[in-house]
């Protein structure tokens, strides 16, 4: 792995989580499944990065975060692992492994750069109100808190990034079959882990019956997921046009 592509990766994964595309463009740039095609097209190897994204994804499906709870950040754990794995010839199990300590050092990073942004710039945005300057009320409002995010955590992206490519490799090296098969195993257990999750919290007497109905027919017709997304969408609309009805919301 290059310096520049550590470099691209570390910019991109601190731009893309600052939000200032718009809260809507970055959750979706965000999401391990999108951010994992990206960094895949900067290793040159799209297909992987993308089937590791999907991968990550599918371990947090059904995670569910209350309160001040932070949600693990899926985005560096694609920054860190993709590139990782690519470079290092990683399986996807191992590299799974990998990606759980990853989301959490996310969640430890994240309330590190909002404190910064309330703490240092609100303060700055609220003075330069008092001033009525606009030029200052901008920059304290959008480009300061930017360049935060993208130092703090492109900072720490490319810093594992950069001690962690030769550490992967030598780890790989020196590790016994045994142990690299049972990474593989456990690392492929944790997608499964995130659906089971997801299927408890959908899991009631009402939506159940749609989800098994869903699998079977996938299975059965062996239907791509497009088809089977738009068959779901049909239902949906029909038994949320039903409820209307018998609610008497007909317009």
């Amino acid at each position: 792995m290059s310096l520049m592509q550590i470099l691209l990766i570390s910019v991109f994964y601190g731009a893309f989580t600052a939000s200032w595309l718009g809260a809507f463009t970055s959750i979706v740039f965000t999401q391990a499944f999108a951010f994992g095609w990206l960094i895949g097209l900067l290793m040159g190897d799209v297909a992987t990065g993308a089937l590791i994204g999907a991968q990550i994804n599918a371990m947090y499906l059904g995670m569910t975060y209350y309160g001040g709870t932070l949600p693990a950040d899926t985005a560096i754990a694609c920054a860190i692992c993709i590139p990782l794995a690519i470079s290092s010839g990683l399986d996807i199990g191992s590299c799974l492994i990998i990606a759980v300590p990853c989301a959490a050092l996310g969640s430890i990073i994240a309330p590190i750069v909002q404190t910064i942004n309330t703490s240092v710039w609100t303060p700055y945005v609220d003075k330069a109100c008092e001033e009525s300057n606009t030029m200052k009320i901008k920059l304290g409002a959008g480009l300061f808190p930017f360049l935060t995010n993208l130092i703090i955590k492109g900072g720490v992206c490319f810093i594992c990034l950069y001690l962690g490519d030769q550490f992967v490799a030598g780890l790989i090296a020196n590790m016994p079959a045994w142990l690299q098969t049972s990474f593989t195993v456990m690392g492929n257990l944790l997608p499964a882990l995130g659906f089971a999750t997801y299927i408890r919290v959908i899991g009631t007497t009402k939506t159940l019956p749609f989800f098994i109905f869903g699998f079977f027919l996938m299975k059965i017709l062996d239907l791509p997921i497009i088809g089977l997304a738009v068959i779901a969408f049909t239902f949906a609309y029909m038994i949320l046009y039903s409820d209307k009805q018998l609610m008497g919301g007909e317009q």
